[in-house]
C-alpha cells in the first residue's frame, strides 16, 4: 500500500514564480500509486494574477474531465475576501440591525474599488458570482431581497 498522497505544494508554484520571472504558474500532477490527479496554482503579485491562475488551473480540470463543481477554484486571497465580506454581511444583517440596503452599498463600493483598479478582473468578478453553482449565502438573500423590493 502507498504511502500517504502529498499534492504538490503551493510553495513550490510560487518557487517556479520566482525563479523562472513568472507572474502565473499552473501545475497539473497525476500520482499513480494514488490514482489521483491534482492542480496547484500561483499568481502574483496582483489579485488579477492569482485570479487568472486559478481560472487556468480550472480550465486544465476541464480538460482532464473533472466534475464541473470541482473546476470552480478562487484564488485563496479572494475566496478568503468573500468568505470574510460574507459573514461580515450576514453579522450585519442578522446580529446588528443593519439593513440590507447598507450592507448591499458595502459591496458594491468594494466591487467599484476593484473595477478601478482592474477592470478585466472586475468583469473576471462579477461574472464568477453570476455564474457560480454555489453562489454564497448572504450576498445571494441580499441581493434577491433588493431586486424584489427595490
Amino acid at each position: 500500500m502507498p504511502g500517504d498522497y502529498v499534492p504538490v505544494p503551493i510553495e513550490a508554484a510560487k518557487r517556479i514564480a520566482a525563479d523562472f520571472d513568472k507572474q502565473q504558474v499552473a501545475i497539473w500532477t497525476y500520482d499513480a500509486a494514488h490514482r489521483t490527479q491534482h492542480v496547484t496554482t500561483f499568481g502574483g503579485p496582483s489579485l488579477s494574477d492569482s485570479f487568472r491562475a486559478a481560472e487556468a488551473g480550472n480550465a486544465i480540470k476541464r480538460l482532464a474531465k473533472w466534475a464541473e463543481s470541482e473546476c470552480q477554484a478562487l484564488p485563496q486571497s479572494l475566496a478568503q475576501i468573500y468568505g470574510e465580506l460574507d459573514v461580515e454581511a450576514a453579522n450585519a444583517v442578522e446580529n446588528e440591525g443593519a439593513d440590507k440596503a447598507t450592507v448591499l452599498s458595502m459591496f458594491y463600493l468594494i466591487r467599484e474599488v476593484i473595477r478601478r483598479r482592474d477592470p478585466q478582473l472586475a468583469e473576471h468578478l462579477t461574472a464568477e458570482r453570476t455564474e457560480r453553482a454555489e453562489p454564497r449565502v448572504a450576498l445571494s438573500q441580499l441581493e434577491q431581497g433588493e431586486e424584489q423590493h427595490g
